[in-house]
């Protein structure tokens, strides 16, 4: 009895042993080596964690793990980063996180991650998010893989954020050309001293001009001496009396020589 007993038991431990290792081998949300759906786990509901595998130990080589997360009609993927440490290379190609805007491989790839700095979250345009990790065969670190949560968004709640995100953008860009035109505009004393120089250039070219342009008074030749000082008018004193008659001569002058001596007329008082 107590022999078969023992047989019972250790033929229903392996029993639920092997349910248990085919459970884990077709695990559809967890990655691990050995599942066989480790390219097609699968994600529901409106939030949920995942992480690498045997995170927070040091993830294995060679291994490739791929998430769909889908979230209920109407609403929107929204996916963050508590923990991230994954092997960095500068174009992150040989281990990475890779993150698909949409359910299918052909979706637009949103980013692609490695490194470990703490990623910013990622929304999704549709109702569905991909999430691919792979690691390749030299994995010399001991990075501890990444941990991530998901939850539903309202579209309203995206547009609003991109909205306002697309107008802070703008309003910075529009302020960033105000600043670099005032800064342009603004005088330096260098500026203000070739101001300072044209503005007196033009200032001594339009005086020359206007001389040149505007016609000079001759000179007068015909000016009165300048008065003396002391100089004083003659005074003229006329007579009262009137000046006496004229005497005309009673007699002829002599003749010239050569001439006859007549009369032309007879002297006054004769006849």
């Amino acid at each position: 009895m107590d022999s078969l007993t023992s047989m019972g038991l250790i033929f229903a431990a392996w029993i639920g042993f092997s349910s248990a290792e085919n459970y884990a081998a077709r695990n559809k949300t967890k990655c691990f080596p050995g599942n066989i759906n480790n390219n097609n786990l699968q994600l529901e509901g409106s939030s949920g964690t995942f992480e690498s595998p045997f995170y927070p130990s040091k993830y294995p080589k060679s291994i490739n793990c791929t998430w769909v997360i889908t979230v209920p009609y109407g609403k929107l993927v929204k996916l963050s980063f508590s923990a991230f440490d994954v092997e960095w290379s500068s174009s992150c190609d040989e281990d990475y996180v890779q993150i698909y805007d949409g359910w299918s491989s052909a979706s637009e790839v949103k980013t692609k991650l490695c490194g470990a700095s703490l990623p910013s979250d990622v929304s999704s345009t549709s109702r569905y998010l991909r999430v691919q990790f792979r690691s390749d065969e030299d994995n010399h670190g001991n990075c501890s893989g990444f941990k991530a949560q998901f939850e539903q968004v309202h579209k309203a709640n995206v547009l609003t954020i991109l909205f306002i995100g697309g107008v802070s953008l703008f309003l910075l860009l529009i302020c960033m050309a105000c600043s670099i035109i005032r800064r342009r505009r603004s005088p330096t004393p260098r500026r203000q001293f070739l101001h300072a120089l044209r503005c007196r250039i033009r200032h001594n070219s339009s005086r020359q001009f206007l001389r040149a342009s505007t016609p000079q008074p001759a000179a007068n030749l015909h000016r009165y001496p300048p008065s003396t000082m002391g100089y004083r008018t003659p005074s003229y004193t006329f007579p009262m009396e009137p000046p006496p008659p004229y005497t005309y001569p009673t007699e002829p002058p002599p003749p010239y020589p050569g001439e006859d001596t007549y009369l032309p007329h007879p002297p006054l008082g004769r006849s």
